[in-house]
C-alpha cells in the first residue's frame, strides 16, 4: 500500500453537538434598513438648464437623444455612448421641442410644444422641416405601420399625420378634453390618457382610427400622464395629481389604484424586471413599483364607452430653417451614493434634482438615465466602500430541475486589539446586487458579529435578507474595523435526505480582484455532455472589456465586449448557449480588460446530481515552472472508494513538457514518510488545454492512495485538478483546486487561518486538515483551535518531515475534543519555516466535498 489510506468508512466516532445559539443558527439579530443604497452621475452639459422632453431616445450605439423646452436651452441634445461629448442643436425661438421619435434614416419627428408645429429634423444636414398643426400642442408622436403618425394634441384632438403629403387629418370628439402621451401595441392599437378635469380616462383607438373607447378613471379629477402596455400585459397610467399609478385591465375592465405615496408626483413610465419604473416630479426621484403583493386602495370595474369621432383634413406646406448645431464637451462628475427610501411596494431614489422627466432603461450597459435640471443623469448599482469583502456569487433560487440553491455565509471579526487592548464588535452590511439588475431590488441586512467570533448564517439570502428567489454578487461592508472582516460562503443544494452538493469560497477585497493586466481565464469541464457550465463577473468598478471563449486547441470561437458600471453583476446561464456556442471541453473562458475591476467566476454543474463546482480564476499569477496540485485521491478519501483525480493543464507559451510526480500523503503522527513516484510525462501543445483523466491510476494501479502532485515544467504552466466520484444514482461530484505556486506557501511570521472548520457527527460534516512541507527539512507545525465564540479550544503539534504531506483528520475535533458546525484553525509553524495548507470539508451523507483554501495573515 502507498501512502495513507482514507476509507469510505470514517475513523471519527459521533460527536456531541455544540450549541451555537442566535450567534451561529437560529433566529439571527439582524436588521432590514428602510432605505436603499445606489448611485447617481451627472452629464453636465455647458450651458444646460432644464432637460424637460417627454421622452428619451436610446439609440443601438448608446447615445441618448433628448430635448429641451427650456427658454435657455430650446434644443435637441446627443450625448455620446461614454458622456464625454454632448451636440446640441438649437430650435427657432417659438419651437420649445418635446417629444422626439426616430425614423430608419437617421432622422427624428420633433413634437414642438411652443409653435404648435410638427418637425423633421436632420442631425445630418441641420435642417428642419417644420409642418403647422392647426390643432393645439403636439404631446407625442406614433408612428403607424403605413409610415402616417398619429399625434395626440392637448385640445383633445387625435391627429393623424401623412409626411408624404402634408396632410393632418384630425380626429374630434367632445369626449375627449386633453389628449396625453401616447403608446402603441404591436398590432397597431393606440392608447393614450385624457388628463381633462372631470373626465380623466384612459383612450383606446383602434389601428385605423375607425373605433375608440374610453375608460373613465376612478377619480376623474386625476391628471394622467403617461400610458405603457406593463409587463403584466395590463394598460399602466402615471396620475400626477394623486400620487398614484393606475392598472387598467382591458378584457375585465378592473381598474385598481395605487397610491405610491402622498408627495409623489409620477409622470414617466417603463418596464423593468417585471416591475414599474417611473420619474417623478416632487423631489425628482427615480421609483421603482412592485405590483407583486401591492394592495390598491381603489378597485373598480368601469365599462368604457364608445367615442365617435367627426374628422376634417388640412394639408399644409412645410418651410424648411437650419438649426443651430454645437459640438460640446460634457463634464461628468465622479458617481455618488444616493439613498433610496423603502415603501411597502415601491422604492424612491433622490437622484434628480427636483423635477424628473422622461426615463429610458439601458439595460445591456447596465444604466438607467432620465433628464433632470442641469443635466441627464444616471441611475446605477451602489458603490462599494474600504473594507468590503466580495463574492461573485450567491444564491437563494430555484434552479434547472427545481433544484433549490442556497448560500451559507461564515463571518469572523478578527478583533484585533487597540492600544488600550479593547476589541470592538462589527456592525457588517450584507447586501446581494441582483444579477442583470440596475437598482430597485433590496437584498439587504446588518448582522452584529463580536470580536473574536464567527458567525454562521445558514441561507442568508432568503433568511436574513429575506429574499428567497435571487442570485447575485454578495458585498459585505463593515462601516469601521475592516480590516478585521474576514467571510467564506457555500453555495449548494441539499438531497431529500439532507446531504448537500455545494463548493466554498473565500470573500475577497478590492485588492485581490482582476485588474487591468493580461487576460485571466477559467477551464471548462473536459465532460461538458454531463455538465453544465455559468459565469459571469462581478463589477467591483466600472469595467470594460471583453470576454472571449477560446476552444481546447486555441481558437477563439465567440467573443462577447461588455461595458457595465461599478457594483452590477452579471451571469450567463449556460455560458455556451448564451453566446451561440455548443458546449465545448476544455474550453478557456477569457476575461480581458481595457478599465476597471472585476471578479469573474465559473461553475460547473453536474447535470445529475446538481452538484456545482466552482472553476478556478486564473491569472499570470496562478502559473509557474512549478506546481503543487494537494488533495489528489484515487479509490479513497472523503469522497469514497471510487474517487478519482482529473488534471488539466495550459501553457500559454509554446509546447510544454510537464513531468508529474505523485507524493503520497501520511495521517498526522504516523511514522515512515511517503516515497516519491513517478515522473509521468505529459505533453501540452501550444495554446492548447490538455486533460489527463484518473492521472494517479498511471503512478499507483488500482492501489487507493492520496496525497499531493508535483509537476515540474520546461516552460510556465496552469494546472486545475477536478476530484470527483459518481453518486449513488447516478451523476458526479466533486471538487476543483487550481495548481498552487510556490508563492502560495504560508510565509515566514504568518499564519494559515480556516474559518469554516466543521465536524458536525460522522453522518454530517467532517474537515480534514492537509499541511505539506515544501522544504528539504523537516519542520514543526501547530494546530489551534478556537471556538466559534472565540474561546481558545486546544492545540496540537505536527511533526513534517522534506517534502512531505500529513493529513489530520477530524481536525477541528482531533484538538479540541468536541465536534461543532464552525469553529477556527489557526496553523503556524513554530521555526517559521513555509508551509502549504488546504482544509477538505466533507459531508458525509453524499461525500461531496469543498476544498477550502487558508486566509493568510500575520501571526
Amino acid at each position: 500500500m502507498i501512502g495513507f489510506s482514507l476509507g469510505a468508512t470514517p475513523r471519527l466516532r459521533p460527536l456531541a453537538l455544540l450549541f451555537l445559539g442566535t450567534l451561529v443558527s437560529g433566529t439571527p439579530a439582524f436588521s432590514q434598513s428602510t432605505t436603499a443604497p445606489a448611485t447617481s452621475r451627472t452629464y453636465t452639459i455647458p450651458n444646460g438648464s432644464r432637460y424637460d422632453a417627454a421622452n428619451m431616445v436610446l439609440a443601438a450605439d448608446g447615445t441618448i437623444w433628448t430635448a429641451s423646452a427650456s427658454t435657455t436651452e430650446n434644443a435637441v441634445v446627443s450625448l455620446s455612448p461614454d458622456g464625454k461629448k454632448a451636440t446640441r442643436w438649437t430650435f427657432p425661438v417659438d419651437a420649445a421641442p418635446s417629444y422626439l421619435l426616430p425614423e430608419p434614416d437617421g432622422t427624428f419627428w420633433v413634437a414642438e410644444l411652443g409653435g404648435f408645429k410638427l418637425t423633421r429634423f436632420n442631425p445630418s444636414t441641420n435642417e428642419i422641416e417644420r409642418y403647422s398643426d392647426a390643432a393645439r400642442r403636439a404631446t407625442g408622436i406614433i408612428r403607424r405601420a403605413d409610415g402616417k403618425l398619429w399625434v395626440p394634441e392637448t385640445n383633445g384632438v387625435l391627429t393623424l399625420f401623412d409626411p408624404a403629403t402634408g396632410t393632418f387629418t384630425y380626429f374630434k370628439s367632445d369626449s375627449l378634453i386633453h389628449l396625453s402621451y401616447p403608446y402603441k401595441d404591436p398590432d397597431g392599437t393606440l392608447w393614450m390618457a385624457d388628463f381633462g378635469t372631470g373626465k380623466a380616462g384612459i383612450v383606446r383607438v383602434a389601428a385605423d382610427g375607425s373605433k375608440a373607447w374610453k375608460w373613465e378613471l376612478p377619480d376623474p379629477f386625476g391628471s394622467p400622464t403617461k400610458v405603457i402596455r406593463g409587463f403584466d400585459g395590463a394598460i399602466w397610467v402615471s396620475v400626477y395629481d394623486l400620487a398614484s399609478l393606475v392598472r387598467l385591465d382591458p378584457q375585465t375592465n378592473e381598474l385598481k389604484t395605487f397610491i405610491i405615496s402622498e408627495t409623489t408626483l409620477p409622470y414617466d413610465l417603463q418596464n423593468y424586471k417585471d416591475r414599474i419604473v417611473y420619474s417623478e416630479q416632487s423631489l425628482g426621484s427615480i421609483g421603482f413599483f412592485d405590483p407583486k403583493g401591492a394592495r390598491p386602495s381603489e378597485t373598480k370595474t368601469n365599462t368604457p364607452t364608445e367615442i365617435t369621432f367627426e374628422t376634417e383634413t388640412l394639408t399644409v406646406i412645410p418651410t424648411k430653417e437650419k438649426t443651430t448645431k454645437l459640438e460640446l464637451d460634457v463634464s461628468t462628475a465622479a458617481p455618488e451614493p444616493v439613498s433610496g427610501v423603502i415603501g411597502d411596494s415601491h422604492i424612491e431614489y433622490l437622484a434628480g434634482s427636483t423635477y424628473s422627466w422622461a426615463i429610458v432603461v439601458d439595460e445591456p450597459r447596465g444604466r438607467i438615465l432620465f433628464a433632470t435640471i442641469g443635466g441627464i443623469r444616471e441611475l446605477l448599482p451602489p458603490l462599494a466602500s474600504p473594507g468590503d469583502v466580495f463574492f461573485p456569487s450567491a444564491a437563494s433560487i430555484s434552479g434547472v430541475g427545481g433544484v433549490r440553491w442556497q448560500t451559507d455565509l461564515f463571518v469572523w471579526n478578527r478583533g484585533t486589539a487597540d492600544t488600550s487592548g479593547a476589541t470592538k464588535s462589527i456592525d457588517v452590511t450584507e447586501r446581494v446586487q441582483p444579477s442583470g439588475w440596475i437598482a430597485g431590488l433590496i437584498a439587504q441586512a446588518t448582522v452584529p458579529v463580536a470580536a473574536g467570533a464567527i458567525r454562521l448564517q445558514e441561507d442568508v439570502v432568503a433568511t436574513d435578507m429575506g429574499f428567497p428567489d435571487l442570485f447575485g454578487g454578495l458585498r459585505l461592508s463593515p462601516g469601521a474595523n475592516g480590516s478585521d472582516l474576514f467571510a467564506g460562503a457555500r453555495v449548494y443544494r441539499k438531497r431529500e435526505d439532507g446531504g448537500t452538493f455545494g463548493f466554498y469560497r473565500n470573500g475577497l477585497r478590492a485588492s485581490q480582484v482582476f485588474l487591468v493586466e493580461e487576460p485571466g481565464f477559467l477551464i471548462t469541464p473536459a465532460d461538458v455532455s454531463s455538465e453544465r457550465t455559468n459565469a459571469g463577473m462581478y463589477m467591483v468598478q466600472a469595467a470594460k472589456g471583453e470576454m472571449t471563449i477560446v476552444d481546447s486547441e486555441g481558437t477563439t470561437r465567440a467573443r462577447h465586449a461588455f461595458s457595465w458600471p461599478e457594483g452590477y453583476h452579471v451571469q450567463f446561464s449556460s455560458v455556451f448557449s448564451q453566446l451561440g456556442l455548443p458546449p465545448l471541453p476544455n474550453a478557456r473562458i477569457v476575461f480581458s480588460l481595457t478599465s476597471g475591476s472585476i471578479l469573474p467566476y465559473g461553475i460547473a454543474i453536474d447535470n445529475s446530481t446538481n452538484d456545482p463546482a466552482d472553476l478556478p480564476f486564473l491569472k499570470s499569477g496562478d502559473r509557474a515552472f512549478g506546481l503543487r496540485v494537494p488533495g489528489a485521491f484515487h479509490r479513497t478519501g472523503p469522497l469514497g472508494d471510487e474517487a478519482r483525480t482529473d488534471l488539466q493543464l495550459f501553457s500559454a507559451a509554446g509546447a510544454t513538457t510537464v513531468s508529474a510526480y505523485f507524493r503520497p500523503a501520511l495521517a498526522a503522527g504516523d511514522p515512515g514518510s511517503g516515497v516519491e513516484v513517478g515522473p509521468v510525462v505529459i505533453e501540452v501543445p501550444e495554446k492548447a488545454v490538455v486533460n489527463v483523466t484518473d492521472i494517479l491510476r498511471q503512478f499507483v494501479g488500482d492501489t487507493p492512495a492520496a496525497g499531493e502532485i508535483e509537476l515540474s515544467a520546461n516552460q510556465p504552466i496552469y494546472a486545475v485538478s477536478r476530484v470527483s466520484a459518481p453518486d449513488q444514482d447516478s451523476g458526479r461530484y466533486g471538487f476543483t483546486l487550481a495548481g498552487q505556486v510556490p508563492e502560495s506557501a504560508i510565509p515566514s511570521g504568518s499564519r494559515a487561518v480556516f474559518i469554516a472548520a466543521t465536524d458536525s457527527g460522522w453522518d454530517v460534516f467532517q474537515s480534514d486538515l492537509h499541511l505539506t512541507n515544501p522544504s528539504g527539512d523537516p519542520i514543526e507545525v501547530t494546530v489551534r483551535a478556537t471556538s466559534y465564540e472565540g474561546k481558545p479550544a486546544g492545540e496540537k503539534t505536527i511533526q513534517i518531515g522534506p517534502q512531505e504531506t500529513r493529513i489530520l483528520e477530524a481536525a477541528f475535533y482531533s484538538v479540541s475534543g468536541f465536534g461543532a458546525p464552525v469553529g477556527r484553525l489557526d496553523i503556524f509553524s513554530s521555526a517559521g519555516s513555509p508551509f502549504h495548507a488546504l482544509l477538505l470539508r466533507g459531508d458525509r451523507k453524499t461525500g461531496d466535498t469543498d476544498a477550502i483554501l487558508p486566509l493568510l495573515m500575520t501571526r
